[in-house]
């Protein structure tokens, strides 16, 4: 039996990796199936109507790995961020 291969999509390519979701401002972290790449999705609850924006390499260049702490991790900054319209983001 061969099974057909899922079609890769921005849906289905990440996974999630991590959860920052207490308060009105969210993070949650996706790290791609082969962690060549991220990207952070915030969603911020203190505007009406609320906002989405993603931040990912492409806007965010000193942060290189995602899961480092330091400089260049970009899960431990999230915070401070570059954020964006998804379809501003290069790699989505």
């Amino acid at each position: 039996m061969v099974l057909a291969k899922a079609p890769t999509t921005t849906q289905n390519a990440y996974q999630i990796s991590d959860e920052d979701s207490l308060g009105l401002v969210k993070y949650y972290g996706f790290i791609s199936i082969d962690k060549n790449v991220w990207h952070i999705l915030k969603i911020d609850q203190t505007t009406t109507p609320y906002t989405y924006r993603y931040a990912n390499l492409s806007n965010n260049l000193t942060r290189t790995d995602y899961g480092a702490v330091g400089a260049t991790g970009a899960w431990s900054n999230r915070s401070v961020l570059a954020y964006d319209f998804i379809y501003n983001l290069l790699g989505m």
